[in-house]
């Protein structure tokens, strides 16, 4: 799986005119619209960096449901819960004629086939779709970066000891250190790069995003503050469980002492770059 995504070689500098597009998602309990504390905390982060840009910003709120009950009950509950996700903004300060739109999809746009109780929790969301008002924004020739593979990072003899790189598309469920289904490629490569590199030994360290200070953030699962860590060994489970030895892999979490960009977070890219998982390389 290739981490570094190609850039387009532009010939040609112009001008236009553009509009910004995020979105997050927020999860529920079964059967529930109440906003459960990870939701609320995500929110949270959400309203904290929206303040500097909230001027022509629209939020449309979109509901769903897992694959549990018939439709007529899982379109009046993904509205709900749709509802819930309105009510909270508005008392963290959002004006109402900032939500454009709301609608509840019941279970027809699942993310995945709902097959075990981890991807119906996924499905249980509202996701917020943010659209920026339109900017000028001029495109500038871009070069061509020559792109490397993980694996090519890894195995490059040039690469020394001591070097960090960054697991892309690594991702878990906010608060939580448990992995989003879309980062099984990502362990999957790191494994092969293992077995492929015997003597290749590495330090696993995770990292956390929107903490105003060096702490750490709080792991909702196990009601302890060392997401970063539990994050990290997360990857090292993963290995030690697929057969790498126990001396060739380590891990620790950094909390926020180490952000990419600086607090408060601004947006989802930053708050992404800042939460993450590095993979330091100790003697190859």
């Amino acid at each position: 799986m290739k981490f570094i995504t190609y850039l387009a070689c532009l010939l040609t500098t112009a001008a236009s005119f553009a509009q910004k597009q995020s979105s997050f998602m927020v999860n529920f309990d079964f059967n529930k619209s109440d906003i459960t504390a990870n939701a609320a905390a995500r929110l949270d982060s959400f309203i904290a960096v929206l303040p500097a840009k909230a001027a022509g910003v629209v939020i449309a709120l979109y509901g769903h449901c897992d694959s549990v009950g018939n439709n007529e009950y899982n379109d009046a509950l993904s509205l709900k819960r749709v509802e819930a996700v309105k009510y909270y903004l508005s008392t963290k300060g959002l004006e109402a004629a900032a939500i454009n739109k709301k609608q509840g999809l019941g279970k027809r746009q699942p993310l995945n086939n709902n097959t075990s109780d981890y991807e119906r929790s996924l499905n249980r969301r509202v996701e917020l779709v943010i659209t920026m008002p339109e900017e000028k924004v001029v495109e500038k020739p871009i070069e061509k970066v020559k792109e490397k593979t993980f694996t090519n990072i890894i195995e490059d003899t040039a690469v020394k000891v001591g070097a960090v790189f960054t697991l892309k598309n690594l991702n878990f469920i906010g608060g939580l250190h448990n992995l989003m289904p879309q980062s099984a490629p990502v362990l999957q490569e790191l494994l092969d790069v293992m077995n492929r590199n015997p003597r290749l030994v590495i330090s696993i360290e995770g990292h956390v995003c929107c903490i105003p200070d060096d702490g750490d953030g709080v792991d909702l699962a196990l009601g302890t503050r060392n997401l970063s860590q539990m994050r990290a060994k997360t990857v090292y489970d993963y290995l030690l469980n697929n057969g790498i030895a126990a001396n060739r892999i380590s891990y620790k979490g950094f909390g926020h002492r180490f952000p990419l960009t600086p607090y408060p977070e601004r947006s989802d890219e930053e708050m992404i770059n800042n939460r993450r998982v590095e993979i330091k390389i100790i003697s190859k």
